[in-house]
């Protein structure tokens, strides 16, 4: 029998194929390369994790693969509704499986926002490895935060990055953390011992120079806009907290750690940042460390992604390849956003040697010969974009719009005839 074709849709269409029966030519590893047998376990562990929290699952991840460029993004909300409207809407309580670097700090607020419209209980936030940055906003919005024993939250303090930032020898605008302004003040003042207002304002003019004013602004207006979103996040939960620990987890994490690559583990979490982390039974520990496992091996994170190595594999100059830079799972839907790359070798122009031995050198005596060239490898993305594959039967349980009643029509004045002359 011929394999099943698999169509292929755009995040939003609800009529994709199913992924429960995957064959060579679906949607799981015609683009991925994964075993079918990890998808059924996927489903296997968020059905035990679901029953385990009494909840709908919701898994978020994106890549932590080295040489990648992925995070939390704007786009990320829309698919996010594609799941919430086929969410089991007798369950009230709504979990999120979250692993992240990071991302862009405007959108944990849109996410929580969203996950709460739909959630009539409580809102969940699981992490089995990492949830830096905007992973950690997210989390200071949900009313429980279940931390494996491997679990790291981080700092929020964002980093800047704005056409006026420096650049680097290449050319690449420098992202500027925003601790990073603070700590140089703090150390001329603090521990440099300078505190002449004379001083000082020299010593600012000679870092506006090296950083441009609107970026210093900017650095000023990102630590407000953190510190009021970690408020805000902390103030949704369903069980509210007193002013001084919501300061006081707010200024830990935006100020007092330093360093924005800080891990927090569960016990600095729970004792030092003051959260509310959850320490969930073993049995449970295990199955988000096995699921996260699962999505590990499909974003490759275990290998550093390089376009040379790439190309060395291929015997061919040229290789195009799909990373996979997003995936947001739930049982009814899988929802994958992939970057499309063309890695392509070109030799360098080689100068033909003139005829004859160079000067000085005794005739009959070779020249020595130069090192071979190296090949140049272009890398170009091509484009980004998020492909949707819903399982069998869940198409029907999305809520589908209201019938509209039929208008009646409107009654129009009888238009009046001019008289021509």
């Amino acid at each position: 029998m011929p394999p099943r074709k698999t169509k292929k849709t755009p995040a939003g269409n609800l009529t994709a194929p199913k992924v429960d029966d995957v064959d060579r030519d679906s949607l799981e590893y015609s683009i991925l390369g994964v075993e079918p047998s990890s998808v059924a376990r996927r489903m296997e562990l968020i059905s035990r994790i679901e029953t385990a929290r009494n909840s709908n699952l919701i898994c978020f991840l994106t890549s932590l693969r080295g040489g990648v460029k992925a995070g939390i993004t704007d786009d990320t909300v829309r698919v996010l509704i594609d799941h919430l409207r086929l969410l089991d809407s007798e369950q009230s309580n709504i979990d999120l499986l979250l692993v992240t670097h990071g991302g862009q700090s405007e959108v944990p607020w849109r996410i929580v926002s969203l996950i709460r419209e739909y959630c009539k209980g409580e809102f969940g936030v699981l992490v089995p490895y990492r949830a830096m940055s905007a992973g950690t906003l997210i989390a200071l919005g949900a009313d429980q935060i279940v931390m494996g024993p491997y679990a790291n939250l981080s700092p929020i303090d964002p980093k800047v990055t704005n056409p006026f930032n420096p650049a680097d020898p290449g050319g690449n605008k420098i992202g500027i953390d925003v601790e990073d302004v603070v700590a140089y003040i703090s150390f001329i003042r603090d521990q440099v011992g300078i505190h002449g207002e004379q001083h000082l304002t020299t010593l600012l003019a000679s870092l506006a120079d090296k950083v441009h004013p609107v970026s210093l602004g900017c650095v000023g207006r990102f630590l407000s806009q953190v510190r009021m979103m970690g408020e805000k996040l902390l103030e949704s939960r369903n069980q509210k907290m007193q002013k001084e620990r919501r300061e006081h987890i707010v200024e830990m994490l935006s100020s007092k750690l330093f360093f924005h690559g800080h891990p927090i583990n569960r016990s600095e979490a729970a004792e030092e940042i003051q959260l509310q982390i959850h320490f969930s039974d073993p049995r449970l520990e295990e199955d988000m460390w096995q699921l996260y496992l699962l999505y590990e091996g499909a974003f490759g994170n275990d290998e550093p992604f390089s376009a040379e190595m790439e190309l060395e594999r291929s015997p061919a100059n040229e290789v195009r390849l799909d990373l996979l830079l997003t995936q947001i799972e739930s049982k009814n839907l899988t929802s994958r956003k992939l970057e499309r790359h063309r890695i392509k070798s070109s030799a360098p122009s080689v100068s033909v040697p003139k005829f004859g031995p160079p000067p000085g050198m005794p005739p009959g005596r070779p020249p020595a010969q130069p090192p071979p060239p190296k090949e140049s490898v272009a890398d170009v993305t091509i484009d980004r974009r998020w492909i949707q594959a819903i399982r069998e039967g869940a198409a029907e349980k999305a809520p589908q719009p209201a019938p509209q009643k039929p208008q009646p029509k409107r009654k129009t004045a009888a238009r009046r005839r001019i008289p021509t002359k």
